[in-house]
């Protein structure tokens, strides 16, 4: 209330002695504002609450009092003593103007202070001002005070000073980079160049020269007679038409891409007990986009699971392959079935790869392409000096699984598309 702030000011400035009380009764009196509940201003026989607003920004009567008697103090050391007594403290950048209104040096219209002209000794100009042109209070004034204090008793810090230069962005947009690139990179695709039919093929393809010459439009040389030679039979083979010999040679090579592309793409994920994915929850995972830990599957299997091949989830906008094996005992691929390895799950530990064929982190990051999944809330990146990328899983949230995956596929299309594009195209 600005009454007890202008009474207060009006005591310092007269060196007048207020009253601190126990309670409401005149003879509650006490000396240790500690001990203080009310305030009395004995010339006004007016007592006055020390919790209350003291209508002076957010601060109670409390700390306007407190502040007044201790205002010789540095402020660290009013910070100490305010927080021992868990009193609220002023801000040092209100310390000036306060304390020049309550020693005289500073008017109420200074700090924003509303003083009632009942106190200043002044008439209310609103008794010569007509009723109509009045201002109108939505909210009375006991209410508004009620207000004030439900909200400071319900108010929160969310940031401050220290906080705001540590906030961390959760937003990740790298999906929405990698969609708008797969859309554009197909727009810049250009058709195979549409050449213009040359001459020979405009006159249709060569005359048979056994044909006579009469059928032919253009004229005709005179030729020498032929001499006809019997055929030997010292070989009943056929004779091999040169025209056939350039499909002959290159069905070879066709045959040799055709085993490639047979050949199914192979995910390896650890065999480790601890490792968040296993042959017992990779299939849900990459398949299905739910995670559940392997130690729950582990239980309710009856035995380890085989390798198992998946079918890539959302194929209709994929344009890599379709299908995919994942397997935990990489030491048993054969030198062919390494070459369709296409990713590995990494655990963070160079002993993974003791008997693998690749079985040093550079050599074999360099010939596939690595993962490693972990907890969001980890900071731990076990494969930090690897050349793989994290994928973060959430405990609780398994909405969020999903996009884990779609980065995971998005990752490894792009690495075939790469690095294997003709084996798997």
């Amino acid at each position: 209330m600005a009454e007890a702030v202008a009474l207060l000011r009006k005591y310092t400035v007269d060196q007048t002695q207020y009253v601190l009380l126990r309670t409401e009764d005149p003879g509650s009196q006490v000396s240790d504002i500690d001990q203080a509940a009310y305030l009395l201003f004995p010339a006004e026989n007016k007592v006055f609450r020390l919790q209350q607003p003291s209508s002076y920004r957010e601060y109670s009567l409390q700390t306007i009092l407190y502040f007044l008697q201790y205002r010789k103090l540095d402020h660290s050391a009013y910070l100490q003593a305010c927080g021992d007594r868990d009193i609220e403290t002023v801000s040092f950048i209100h310390r000036k103007e306060l304390e020049g209104y309550l020693i005289g040096t500073l008017d109420a219209s200074a700090i924003n202070l509303n003083i009632p002209d009942s106190v200043l000794g002044k008439r209310p100009a609103e008794d010569n001002v007509d009723a109509a042109k009045r201002g109108r209070l939505d909210v009375a004034p006991a209410e508004g005070l009620n207000s004030i204090k439900w909200i400071t008793d319900h108010e929160r810090t969310v940031y401050n000073r220290a906080s705001i230069l540590s906030i961390k962005s959760t937003r990740n947009f790298l999906g929405l980079q990698k969609l708008a690139a797969e859309i554009f990179g197909k727009r810049t695709k250009q058709p195979p160049p549409q050449h213009p039919p040359t001459a020979a093929a405009k006159n249709g393809p060569p005359r048979d020269p056994a044909r006579p010459a009469a059928q032919s439009r253009l004229p005709q040389k005179p030729q020498p007679p032929t001499t006809t030679h019997p055929i030997s039979n010292t070989s009943d083979k056929p004779r091999a038409d040169p025209r056939s010999s350039s499909s002959s040679v290159s069905k070879p090579t066709s045959s040799r891409q055709d085993n490639k592309a047979k050949g199914t793409p192979i995910i390896v994920v650890p065999a480790i007990a601890t490792s968040l994915i296993t042959l017992y929850n990779a299939p849900q995972f990459l398949r299905d986009s739910v995670f559940q830990p392997s130690e729950e599957i582990r239980q309710a299997a009856k035995q380890k699971p085989l390798p198992v091949t998946i079918e890539r989830p959302n194929t209709a906008t994929r344009t890599g392959p379709k299908s995919f094996q994942i397997t935990d005992s990489p030491e048993r691929l054969t030198a062919e079935e390494w070459d369709n390895v296409v990713a590995v799950f990494a655990t963070g530990q160079a002993w993974q790869f003791s008997r693998w064929k690749y079985n040093q982190p550079v050599d074999l990051f360099s010939k596939v392409k690595g993962f490693a999944l972990k907890y969001a809330d980890d900071p731990k990146n076990p494969c930090a000096n690897w050349n793989v990328e994290v994928l973060n899983i959430h405990k609780s949230r398994r909405h969020l699984d999903a996009q884990s995956v779609y980065d995971f596929w998005s990752h490894l299309d792009e690495w075939i598309a790469t690095h294997k594009r003709n084996q798997f195209a």
